[in-house]
């Protein structure tokens, strides 16, 4: 049943090799009466599966959603008694019985094939689960060079339940993958040496470190212990990287606390223009989309791969970011230019790879709040010589962070498996705005525009002196022919070409003036001051605020299985433009900008054997960017306008006319844009070596709408007007 809803043949052999590898480790598991670790090793080579699929994605673009194809290839697993497993063959951990070994590889089966089979209903994309955690490796020596095999690394982290371990092989290698970024204890015992004990150890996010350890004979009682916190060097690959951690983040300047403001403390990296003036129109210094405008090492902007708690953060259209991490609510973040390993991608050599906190076995928190205020400011010397005050200036960033073990007293008392972390941060800011523009003054709005007129610039075909500032009929326009009578006014043309009629004393008749012009006269205020030009001042101001959330919880299930799951939310608005022809005018110039973001990641870590790794990823976040004009809702048809204009999109439209300040707020435009990421990862340390096969999918969409607009210029009523 299950294999008939699958929708290609390759996902049917891929769920197919899948159930061989549990059906020989029972098969295993019945000849020895005790299944080791290395069985399903053994039975993953038995399989063949690694001939059933390709390598680990097939990125084409898909042209419609639900399509696509995912292939996936496991590498060659260590056998029993191989690397990773003791010398003598024996189990790792004690037995395990069969019912229960079987039992377990049934469900590890039909989990990935039950999250294989959901994601054949999303479209063809990427992302990347294994970039957000860290990797330690080594050898273990003892005094004359020689390898240890059979010793027993441990890798600890009290404060987030985190304890793996690991017998080195024959050759003395240890490996610990898919490790989450902390601090951390490493502990190596063998017979006939002194216990080793090293605290401190860094794991960046991303990072592939390398530590040997060289293990001194002496007692069990006997301990050796390193404290100094020496830095892990990246010997596991070729990535050219650079760290910024959360300490840098807190305490070096930071506009706007856009953490990935800190990406230009590489050299490398150049962001010349921090606004966004794309889609839609219009600059917002301050989003924090604007940030997204990098350009590596020479490279053009849009080519940078944001990642965050493992999953992709960057919009599909220009690669704006989707929701950027508050400065307390960080934990480090990774810049990688130029290389990297196969797990990155989609990205011309630049990836920012940012990681979330978590709680620990302890609470901690924090609170802040960072003022600005204009009566704490000094006022422009030339302001202060013109006797012009201080302009108003008030912004208030403040929030609070809360992290510890999430215990109920009575219900579920613990402090070692459930951490739950959450942070706020509110934005309030006040920047006064002034207009100063024309409007139609009373005789204007009569028709009446004689005070426009002004000295004779020349004359028309019939000889006729041309006023400035003069209004013609345009119904009246016709051609004339020199040296022959106009018929309509009785006099000899002079040149050929076209001529209108004046309207007499510059007034427009009540017959010409349109139904639309008359309705759209009450939407411009009345004069502030006398005069044509500039008679209309006004003031106000344009607020900002944001508020942003964020709760994550992190629950280790056993020493082998984690997960966490984290939610965030932004919601953000400002005032591009003043509501400065009065709050109830829907002709008004008032734009709202709503910026709202929301972000989702959860993952799922198991640890199938020491040398054996699985990852499940989740990710979501959607960001809805738009401009939302002070005249919706609204029907042009009100106005006299077509009525197919109330849902396109239902909003004042745009008037424009030249010397005059314009109608309508611009157009409405609203972008939602949304990414989705779905990866699993397999993990195997074989030898020196670390294959790993990723399943990576993430769907983006991004819909947009906008509004007419009307212009006119002064030309449809000039004397003289280019005709054919």
């Amino acid at each position: 049943m299950l294999l008939g809803c699958l929708r290609d043949t390759n996902t049917y052999h891929f769920l197919l090799g899948l159930v061989k590898v549990a059906l020989n480790a029972k098969e295993d598991s019945m000849e020895s009466g005790m299944i080791r670790h290395g069985s399903l090793s053994e039975a993953v080579k038995k399989s063949e599966l690694t001939d059933v699929a390709a390598c680990a994605l097939t990125p084409g673009p898909s042209p419609r959603w639900g399509e696509g194809k995912v292939h996936i290839r496991l590498n060659s697993l260590a056998p029993s008694g191989g690397e990773g497993s003791p010398p003598d063959g024996g189990p790792a951990e004690g037995p395990i019985t069969r019912r229960s070994e079987f039992f377990h590889t049934f469900l590890v089966v039909m989990a990935v094939s039950s999250f294989l089979l959901f994601c054949r209903w999303v479209p063809n994309v990427y992302g990347q689960a294994q970039a957000f955690n860290a990797s330690l490796s080594g050898t273990v020596f003892d005094h004359t060079g020689a390898a240890v095999p059979g010793a027993a690394v441990t890798l600890l982290n009290p404060d987030k339940g985190f304890s793996r371990n690991f017998n080195t092989s024959n050759d003395g290698r240890y490996g610990f993958t898919l490790v989450p970024a902390g601090t951390y204890t490493l502990k190596v015992e063998s017979a006939g040496f002194r216990p080793y004990s090293q605290s401190g150890i860094v794991l960046a996010v991303g990072q592939s470190a390398n530590q040997d350890i060289t293990l001194e004979v002496g007692a069990v009682t006997e301990e050796v212990t390193v404290t100094a916190a020496v830095p892990i060097l990246n010997t596991g690959d070729a990535n050219v990287s650079s760290d910024v951690t959360q300490r840098q983040a807190v305490e070096l300047p930071l506009n706007l606390r856009n953490v990935f403001g800190l990406v230009l403390l590489n050299s490398s990296v150049n962001n010349s223009q921090q606004n966004q003036a794309l889609n839609p129109p219009g600059s917002q210094g301050t989003a924090d989309q604007d940030i997204a405008f990098f350009n590596f090492g020479g490279g053009r902007f849009g080519t940078t791969a944001f990642l965050l708690d493992g999953h992709w953060d960057g919009a599909g259209d220009w690669d704006g970011t989707i929701y950027v991490p508050g400065v307390d609510e960080l934990q480090e973040f990774k810049i990688q230019t130029n290389a990297f390993t196969a797990q990155y991608g989609w990205s011309m050599g630049n990836v920012v790879n940012a990681i979330t906190k978590s709680g620990t076995n302890s609470f901690h928190g924090n609170a802040f709040e960072f003022l600005r205020n204009n009566n704490l400011d000094a006022n422009y010397f030339f302001n202060n010589r013109a006797g012009i005050p201080n302009p108003q200036f008030k912004r208030n960033q403040f929030g609070f962070t809360a992290g510890g073990p999430l215990s109920i007293p009575k219900l579920y008392r613990q402090r070692d498996k459930t951490f739950i972390f959450g942070a706020y941060e509110g934005l309030r800011q006040q920047t006064p705005l002034t207009l100063v523009t024309t409007v139609p003054t009373s005789d204007f709005r009569s028709g009446n525009f004689s005070a426009l007129l002004g000295p004779p610039t020349g004359t028309d075909a019939l000889g006729r002196p041309i006023l400035a500032g003069q209004i013609y009929n345009p119904f009246t326009t016709r051609k004339v022919t020199a040296g022959q009578l106009d018929p309509t006014t009785g006099l000899t043309a002079t040149q050929s070409g076209f001529v209108r009629d004046p309207l007499v004393g510059n007034i427009i008749p009540e017959g010409l003036r349109d139904p639309v012009a008359r309705n759209l006269l009450q939407y411009w205020p009345n004069p502030t001051g006398g005069g044509l030009v500039n008679n209309y001042t006004a003031s106000g101001g344009a607020p900002v605020g944001v508020d942003k959330y964020t709760v994550r919880v992190d629950h280790v299930i056993s020493n082998r299985s984690r997960m966490f799951a984290r939610w965030s939310q932004e919601r953000q608005f400002k005032q591009l433009a003043g509501e400065l022809f009065g709050h109830g005018n829907v002709g008004g110039p008032g734009t709202v900008a709503p910026d709202n973001r929301w972000d989702i990641a959860g993952n799922y870590n198991l640890t199938l054997s020491p040398t054996f790794v699985m990852s499940v990823n989740l990710g979501y976040n959607r960001w809805v960017e738009g401009r939302k004009p002070q005249g919706v809702p609204f029907n042009p048809s009100s106005l006299g306008m077509p009525s197919f204009l109330d849902s396109n999109p239902g909003a004042f439209p745009s008037i424009q006319i030249d010397g005059t300040s314009s109608l309508g707020s611009g157009g409405l435009n609203a972008t939602p844009r949304e990414a989705r990421t779905y990866a699993v990862d397999f993990t195997k340390i074989r030898g020196a070596h670390t294959p790993k096969d990723p399943i990576l999918r993430l769907p983006a969409r991004t819909p947009v709408m906008g509004l007419p607009r009307f212009s006119w210029g002064p030309a449809i009523t000039a004397a003289r007007m280019a005709l054919p």
